[in-house]
């Protein structure tokens, strides 16, 4: 329950872009059209560290996970 809260509260922190960002995201069918940056962006507003790698290569980690893009 704490964990939907938590949830919940971040969204409602989130900027109208984000939250956008993520709607466009959590559709079905996904918008394929969605720019990198606002991806980039909404990962970094939630708290994941971005972290530039060879080539066009990014990992995001937030809280000891990673997740290579």
């Amino acid at each position: 329950m704490l964990a939907l809260y938590q949830t919940n509260a971040i969204i409602l922190l989130m900027s109208i872009r984000n939250r956008k960002t993520l709607e466009a995201l959590l559709a079905d069918p996904v918008n394929g059209n969605i720019e990198w940056a606002r991806i980039e962006a909404l990962l970094v507003a939630l708290g994941c560290r971005a972290i530039e790698g060879p080539g066009l290569a990014v990992t995001f980690e937030h809280n000891g996970r990673r997740a290579n893009f």
